[in-house]
């Protein structure tokens, strides 16, 4: 083997190492983002019908700006109905229940 193929096989094998290693560690931060629960604007996205989850509403005049409701119907007069008497600007999953 010359020179230059040890050189080759030498650079070849040390990126195909970074490639693999970086691989991994995208995986490793997919899964930590994925189980990390972040609240998601209602402009980007809705909750499915009937499904409860935790929503926040900007209101200056209340102490309770947050609250469990679910989305009613999303096709009424281009508008979202939810279930409480507001505006959600937020919404996030609920945790699961705790197993015991």
């Amino acid at each position: 083997m010359t020179n230059r193929e040890k050189a080759y096989e030498l650079i070849t094998k040390d990126i195909t190492d970074q490639l693999m290693e970086f691989q991994q560690l995208a995986i490793v931060d997919a899964i930590e983002l994925a189980s990390k629960p972040e609240w998601i604007s209602v402009e980007d996205r809705l909750p499915k019908i009937g499904l409860n989850v935790l929503v926040y509403f900007p209101d200056p005049y209340s102490i309770y700006r947050m609250s469990i409701a679910f989305v009613v119907d999303s096709a009424h007069y281009d508008r979202v109905v939810w279930s409480i008497n507001a505006s959600p600007t937020y919404w996030i999953n609920l945790p699961s229940p705790p197993k015991g």
